[in-house]
């Protein structure tokens, strides 16, 4: 999960009724399904190209290898020269949430179906909830985020939490996509929260961690599980690793040899804990944030492998931006985010 320059590390409350207790605002869930059944209509600017598939414009990108690695940087170029940096830093310390949930969604052939809107205020915030969504699917391509089945919007008041993603405990294949609805009108930070939680989705799914079945809660069966893994990453929640996925070669070259230290300091125990282990190891982390878990350190890195340009690290925190460069398909994407995020900037500016 991301934050508005935060860090939240106690328990956030969920203030929603039970499943039958849950009740949907008839009138504005009907009109909500006639707006999901409008076609889009987008005006591509020059050198866009639409995609009919996904119902977009944008800069089709063509590249392999270096080309890739060259293209994203020019791409990152202008879309800075225009609209400056993406990356935000997270440093404002949160102690508790309360959450609202306003509309949920699910998610078919990836495009919003069967809305249950439960608390809108006014009938002009259903085009938001449409608009909000995109946002996402715009600059995600369909084919990298087949494994979103829900869509959630909620709110936490304002400057709170921004975006999460969940797996769904019944089927590890599915994942739901949670954004604030007070604090989306923010594209340049609500970009980079989405770049951040599509790096969990990159990392975390089935591929990377193939394991799909529901894990034991018995920590005698959670160590013998751990052991069979080893020397792989194995995560208490998410299970065992693939050996060739992201997140192991992450673990191996990062965090194998850090662990022991990372778990005396207790760091998910206190906003304290983990400035201090952050302090000892500044020029290990891209931010404050990363040090939280290893899997936030790897949607931080990815943050920041999309948004600065390639070059030779010197420390070991540009080595974990550098990380993502050993891998082609992830340097082609960079470049095809890059390219949907300068377009989707484009079409927002000429809107207002």
């Amino acid at each position: 999960m991301k934050y508005l320059k935060t860090i939240s590390l106690l328990v956030v409350l969920f203030f929603l009724p039970s499943c039958n207790q849950i009740y949907f605002d008839t009138k504005y869930t009907k009109a909500m399904e006639k707006l999901l059944q409008e076609p889009e209509k987008p005006l591509c600017l020059p050198g866009e190209t639409f995609d009919k598939k996904e119902e977009i414009c944008y800069q089709q990108i063509n590249c392999n290898g270096d080309q890739c690695i060259k293209q994203g940087d020019q791409i990152l170029e202008k879309l800075e020269n225009e609209f400056g940096s993406f990356l935000e830093e997270t440093s404002e310390i949160r102690k508790e949430e309360t959450f609202k949930e306003i509309a949920s969604f699910d998610v078919i052939n990836g495009k919003l179906e069967n809305p249950r809107i439960k608390q809108v205020n006014v009938p002009s915030d259903l085009p938001k909830l449409k608009k909000i969504w995109h946002m996402f699917s715009d600059i995600i391509p369909l084919d990298e985020r087949k494994m979103v089945h829900q869509f959630h919007v909620f709110t936490d008041g304002l400057n709170g939490e921004l975006a999460e993603v969940h797996q769904d405990e019944q089927d590890r294949r599915k994942w739901a996509l949670h954004l604030d609805f007070v604090d989306s009108d923010h594209p340049k930070l609500l970009i980079s929260t989405l770049i951040h939680e599509f790096g969990h989705l990159l990392t975390l799914n089935e591929k990377q961690l193939p394991l799909n079945k529901k894990l034991p809660k018995d920590q005698q069966q959670i160590q013998q599980l751990k052991e069979e893994c080893s020397p792989h990453y194995f995560d208490e929640q998410q299970g065992c690793s693939h050996p060739q996925s992201y997140i192991n070669a992450f673990y191996q070259r990062f965090w194998v040899n850090m662990m022991d230290e990372w778990k005396k300091y207790q760091v998910q125990e206190s906003p304290e804990h983990l400035l201090s282990f952050y302090e000892k190891h500044k020029d290990q982390f891209v931010t404050d944030y990363a040090t939280y878990h290893i899997e936030e350190d790897l949607a931080e890195s990815w943050t920041y492998f999309i948004f600065t340009k390639h070059k030779q690290p010197t420390s070991i925190k540009e080595e974990k931006i550098a990380f993502f460069y050993n891998y082609p398909e992830l340097v082609r994407l960079r470049a095809i985010i890059l390219s949907r995020i300068y377009s989707k900037m484009l079409h927002l500016k000429n809107s207002t």
